[in-house]
């Protein structure tokens, strides 16, 4: 199954639900640049719902917002492990750029990750920027890899749960 935009304005209509999150990740050869440094980290593009569902401590500056989103910005949220790595000597990394794959992406904010098992190195390693602006700029038109969903505390989440995959299905036409 291939999801898409109109999944995201699907699972939004569903009674219950409160934050779409559409998920699409790159790695492996994604190379991010700073200067005379570079690195391989994990790109994600999210929307501004991520912090509703995945929370983070925001360290400096702000996390992606919806006019990014509507306006295909350029910019990004970096990892703590990231600015160490790229850019140990910098105090202040708000505003600077780095480049992935020859694009050059504004930094508007900085994370720490709050999870405490292995996956906070892996999120400490990653770089957020708007869901859109990686379909756009990375020929992702109109893709998205997964969703992660948040359900509104007074609706039953397994009734809710179930209504999601019951639209996904329908919608990509899969057999019961």
């Amino acid at each position: 199954i291939q999801f898409s935009n109109e999944d995201i304005f699907a699972l939004k209509k569903i009674k219950g639900v409160q934050y779409v999150c559409p998920r699409l990740n790159m790695s492996g050869d994604v190379v991010i640049n700073y200067k005379d440094k570079n690195g391989s980290f994990v790109l994600k593009g999210v929307n501004e719902s991520l912090p509703h569902l995945e929370p983070k401590t925001i360290t400096r500056g702000r996390f992606i917002n919806a006019f990014d989103i509507k306006e295909n910005k350029k910019v990004c949220i970096v990892g703590e492990s990231v600015l160490e790595i790229l850019m140990p000597q910098i105090k202040n990394p708000i505003g600077e750029y780095l480049q992935v794959n020859g694009v050059y992406f504004k930094i508007v904010g900085t994370f720490k990750s709050i999870k405490k098992d292995w996956g906070a190195k892996e999120d400490q390693q990653s770089i957020y920027i708007p869901y859109a602006t990686i379909q756009s700029t990375f020929g992702q038109i109109n893709k998205v890899h997964w969703f992660s969903i948040g359900i509104e505390d007074a609706f039953d989440s397994k009734q809710v749960e179930q209504e999601i995959r019951n639209t996904l299905k329908q919608r990509h036409k899969v057999a019961p």
